[in-house]
């Protein structure tokens, strides 16, 4: 079974809004894999880990330690989605991890094209199944 994990990132308003709106699935058979790598970040941040981590609350080096963590188990966990029937459940970010972790992704993408910066988008680079820009 795939598990697909889906957060957006940037301000669809037509008046003051951004520029970019970006829409991530984070796609795995492997779920548990990716809520470990929240749980070790939480753990590494101690007594600062907020109640969820959300990606532009938190450093830029703490988000890139996060974004390499990621990558060294979605390298083989991420699934092909393509095709298939996807059902959609909307839930709290802070009742799954695996949201958390989707949300560092959306927020990397976001700053790629909003503000030029893709150092972060980089690190998951190599993983990305698809990337397309919609007019």
């Amino acid at each position: 079974m795939v598990f697909g994990f889906l957060d957006e990132s940037g301000d669809p308003a037509p008046e003051g809004g951004s520029k970019w709106f970006v829409v991530v699935i984070l796609a795995t058979e492997h779920p548990r894999l990716v809520a470990q790598q929240v749980k070790r970040m939480r753990r590494a941040l101690g007594k600062r880990a907020p109640g969820e981590l959300k990606a532009r609350f938190t450093a830029p080096r703490v988000v890139e330690r996060f974004m390499k963590m990621l990558e060294s188990v979605v390298r083989n966990t991420i699934a092909d989605i393509s095709g298939q029937v996807v059902l959609i459940e909307m839930i709290d970010s802070t009742s799954r991890l695996e949201l958390q972790a989707v949300d560092f992704v959306a927020w990397a993408f976001w700053q790629k094209y909003e503000r030029g910066d893709d150092r972060f988008a980089r690190l998951l680079a190599a993983r990305v199944r698809v990337e397309d820009v919609l007019k």
